[in-house]
């Protein structure tokens, strides 16, 4: 059935009121007690006066049907272009707008959709509104298009609700929403602003290979402030273009960002802010025991400092906090302070040839520098004076002195670091 010749259509175009007064014909005072609303919106559903016979036969004279009962309570709108506004209507029974055209501004705001409703393969063309709506049944947005700001602020999934696949491609935003049952988000793209600020998650979050865009401002990052979650949490192969949000939340202990992806760890103009992001998940990580992550979520945060203390022209502070990097990945690498100590030995074992016979090399003297440097690596193995005294034939300078103070301290730096990541890697909370 096209769209001019859909019912459903027709009745919509009508305005909210006739709509709802035909619901309110076609649904008891039962079948409204059962809404999952509030009653002060049941009490006024309720208060709406129901159709005539006189006013049935006429509204199904206008929609071109043979009876009034011809008008179906489930909807189907499914491939149709649709430009109307449904804004606090009720959806009596199962709603399927499954590859609708939304053409233009799109709202259903306070909508009640009674049923199971699907909106796979929709394409919103414009912003769209579903702010305060309720879904009472099973709801599926799989493949929809969203190609304007989108607003689901305060709306209500009572069960399954599946995003898998859809595209965001301007602001999103889900504050206040509450989700009963699973939420799933999976592969579905955030070209923009993504908020979840105080969502309500009940059932499992799940977000595996979503992908997070975003520009470089301060509303860019996706956002799960003051966001509970009271079931498992999923974000496996995730995409966060800038850092994302999780102050003040709890996350539940079946939380993985596993192969998750950041493709900015620290920006110029929000270093504060992406330090205090990196943070908070550390913290996160750390209260569910999921070292190896709370460990990853550190590194980030000292890289976001390394950023900062950059633009902040603190270059000391910046020196030491890159070679911490450097030499050992923020104290979890065990193979860069041994290669460190590694590449120090032979670096120090040539010093310490050219330093005998006059700086003329040779198998015996490379021999000697190679031993007089592998003691310099343990500090805390005293080095016989008597050994020194054969390598180099008394000539011990002051340089010399030098030299083997730096190595030492500079060994004995790496095996602390080396000790840290060990530590790091098979500790037990």
């Amino acid at each position: 059935m096209d769209t001019e010749n859909n019912p459903h259509i027709k009745l919509a175009l009508m305005g909210s009121d006739a709509w709802n007064r035909w619901v309110r014909t076609v649904m008891s005072d039962e079948e409204l007690d059962a809404l999952r609303v509030d009653d002060d919106r049941k009490n006024s559903l309720k208060l709406i006066e129901p159709l005539s016979d006189e006013e049935k036969n006429n509204l199904a004279s206008v929609l071109s049907l043979v009876d009034f009962d011809d008008l179906n309570c489930d909807i189907n709108f499914s491939d149709l272009t649709v430009e109307c506004d449904f804004t606090g209507v009720i959806f009596p029974g199962n709603a399927d707008f499954t590859g609708v055209t939304f053409s233009n501004i799109v709202d259903f705001e306070g909508a009640i959709f009674s049923g199971d409703t699907g909106f796979q393969n929709a394409t919103f063309s414009g912003i769209t509104s579903f702010q305060n709506a309720t879904f009472s049944g099973i709801t599926g947005f799989q493949n929809a298009t969203f190609s304007g700001y989108v607003a689901f602020k305060g709306v209500t999934f009572s069960n399954i609700v599946d995003f898998e696949g859809a595209i965001f491609s301007r602001y999103a935003d889900f504050e206040g929403a509450t989700f009963s049952g699973v939420a799933a988000f999976e592969w579905a793209m955030f070209c923009d602003s993504s908020v979840f600020r105080s969502v309500t998650f009940s059932g499992d979050a799940l977000f595996r290979g979503v992908k997070f865009g975003g520009s470089f401002n301060e509303f860019e990052e996706p956002s799960f402030i003051n966001a509970e979650f009271y079931d498992r949490i999923d974000f496996t192969e995730a995409v966060f273009s800038t850092p994302p949000l999780f102050h003040n939340v709890d996350l539940h202990q079946d939380t993985t960002f596993y192969q998750a992806k950041y493709l900015t760890i620290g920006r110029y103009d929000h270093r504060d802010q992406d330090m205090r992001a990196w943070r908070t998940l550390k913290i996160a990580m750390n209260k569910t025991h999921h070292h190896e992550q709370e460990l990853m979520y550190f590194s980030f945060e000292m890289d976001a400092k390394r950023v900062s203390l950059i633009n902040e022209k603190k270059w000391m502070s910046w020196l030491v906090i890159s070679c911490y990097k450097w030499f050992s990945g923020y104290g979890q690498s065990l193979i860069k302070p041994f290669i460190a100590i590694a590449v120090a030995w032979v670096l120090f074992a040539v010093v310490y040839s050219l330093w005998m016979e006059g700086g003329l090399l040779s198998f015996i003297t490379i021999i000697k520098g190679h031993q007089f440097s592998l003691s310099n690596l343990l500090p805390f193995v005293p080095t016989s004076k008597a050994v020194m005294d054969d390598v180099f034939k008394g000539d011990i300078s002051l340089v010399l002195q030098i030299l083997t103070v730096f190595q030492n301290i500079f060994s004995t730096v790496m095996l602390f670091l080396i000790g840290l990541a060990l530590r790091h890697r098979f500790i037990i909370k």
